[in-house]
């Protein structure tokens, strides 16, 4: 018995002590081979003493001269086109009455509660309506389809808020 748990243990040790557990070593490789000239030929010694090269001049770089850059003639300007909806007279009329409606109804409520206490999810609602009516700001101009859902979304939410502050 007491052998074949030393058996066990040794057997443990030697697994353990695998090489699935050592560390690879970086691979570094060889340095490159030094560049060496080619030796010159063998010259004839010269009897004088070697005098250094005469000093080249300075180089000087002068900078580059760009070109002054053209005066641009704004391109005619052609009017944007409507990423909307294409709506009739009569249709944009009515959104437009709409969307007056609304916004004036989501703000009548904020102002109705403006000095009334709020808890945390009161407030944030509040929130979420001043952010609905700027958005419906925004885009009355780009959009007057869109900028009516806001102006609706900031009313029902204004609604909401003010039923639950009574």
């Amino acid at each position: 018995m007491r052998s074949l748990s030393l058996a066990i243990v040794a057997a443990a040790v030697v697994l353990s002590t695998g090489c699935w557990q050592k560390k690879k070593k970086p691979v570094v490789p060889p340095a490159p081979a030094p560049v060496t000239q080619p030796a010159p030929a063998a010259a004839p010694k010269a009897t004088k003493p070697e005098t250094p090269p005469p000093p080249s001049k300075p180089v000087v770089h002068k900078p580059k001269v760009q070109p002054a850059p053209r005066p641009q003639t704004p391109a005619p300007t052609a009017p944007m086109p409507q990423l909307g909806a294409m709506i009739s007279p009569a249709q944009r009329q009515q959104l437009d009455a709409v969307y007056t409606v609304d916004l004036k109804k989501a703000r009548a409520v904020l102002k109705a509660i403006n000095n009334t206490p709020l808890d945390a999810q009161r407030s944030e609602m509040a929130g979420r309506v001043r952010s609905f009516i700027k958005q419906a700001e925004e885009f009355h101009a780009l959009d007057l389809a869109a900028a009516a859902e806001m102006a609706q979304r900031a009313r029902v939410l204004a609604e909401d808020l003010e039923k639950r502050s009574n």
